[in-house]
């Protein structure tokens, strides 16, 4: 885990560092009851009859265990109202699932009705998870990384972990609520009877055509976090592809973080790498914003040869947000993807 850990900041560090943007040349982000009720054992049944009846309630628990866990999951995962996606405040991606586990669905769904709430105080006896939730909240909510913070070294006990909060409760709620309303709005033309390269597609045009490099920004580091870029519509590249990756997640479609150096002065970039039809390749909403004002797909579904004559440096590209690799680990798409026209 300090592995991890120490992976995860060197992205970090990379990302707070990043300032490339792209014009003509690469340029300078249950409760039902108990399980099953009990069932009372008659004192004057054999033994075979005790045994079985322990069985059947022990596979009763498994199953109400089980279930419970699914709906966790069912939580967390795209949400479909009269034939389109919506904003679920409870979106999870697939990348932290798989690193920390089925279990990690219930521990976040609570995390998220804490904050909500105003609850500062989480319970939580797993480790892992406390290491890594300063990392994992503003990756996943945008209205976290606006709002919140908890330091993984001072704010764990063993038995609770402790958020600080800039804002009330109410604040909260428009956090979230400007979140739900812009994410549903960049979603508005994706339908979930299209393809996966068609989500992709209609995401990337809807977000890219409206956002613009915030060259101040670039400088400040200030309010490029995804919540800023999503309601003000300008940002750096770690905004747009913390956006994309966000959007993405909300129609189910596998999306995380590149990391890279970029350029002939090495400057820090990022961008994402997309899971579509099986196949991984790179997408840079930044370059697309920078060179097409986001009115193409020059940038979409590329090889690593192609991110490369970009001009990313190819000895330098980590992939992950949670379990960061180098993009020569990653099986990418020897192919660029082709584009299918939007109508």
């Amino acid at each position: 885990m300090k592995k991890r850990i120490l992976a995860v900041a060197v992205i970090i560090s990379l990302t707070l560092l990043c300032g490339c943007s792209k014009t003509n040349d690469v340029q300078k982000e249950t409760k039902n009851g108990q399980a099953g009720t009990s069932a009372e054992i008659n004192t004057t049944s054999n033994s075979t009859d005790s045994t079985t009846s322990a069985e059947e309630e022990a596979t009763s628990q498994e199953e109400t265990t089980s279930q419970e866990k699914t709906d966790y999951l069912a939580m967390t995962q795209p949400v479909i109202e009269n034939g389109h996606y919506v904003f679920n405040l409870y979106s999870l991606s697939k990348e932290a699932i798989d690193t920390f586990g089925e279990d990690f669905a219930e521990f976040y769904v609570k995390v998220v009705d804490a904050y909500m709430s105003g609850e500062t105080k989480i319970p939580c006896t797993n480790q892992d998870y406390a290491d890594m939730l300063c990392i994992i909240l503003p990756r996943e909510m945008p209205a976290f990384e606006a709002d919140t913070t908890v330091n993984n070294i001072t704010d764990y006990d063993g038995e609770y972990i402790t958020l600080h909060y800039a804002n009330t409760v109410d604040e909260h709620k428009k956090l979230v609520e400007d979140i739900k309303n812009a994410t549903n709005s960049y979603l508005e033309s994706v339908s979930p009877d299209d393809s996966e390269q068609l989500k992709a597609e209609k995401v990337y045009n809807a977000m890219s055509k409206v956002m613009s490099y915030d060259y101040e920004g670039m400088n400040t580091r200030e309010n490029i976090e995804a919540y800023y870029g999503m309601l003000n519509h300008t940002g750096v590249c770690v905004t747009f592809s913390n956006i994309y990756m966000f959007l993405l997640k909300q129609v189910g479609i596998e999306c995380t973080l590149v990391s890279a150096m970029s350029g002939p002065d090495m400057e820090g970039h990022v961008f994402n790498l997309v899971k579509i039809n099986g196949q991984n390749y790179f997408c840079d909403t930044t370059f697309e914003i920078s060179e097409t004002k986001g009115n193409g797909f020059i940038y979409f579904g590329e090889t690593a040869e192609n991110r490369i004559n970009d001009g990313i440096c190819k000895d330098w590209m980590s992939v992950g947000l949670y379990n960061v690799k180098d993009y020569t680990e990653i099986d990418i798409a020897k192919k660029p993807i082709t584009i299918i026209p939007l109508s």
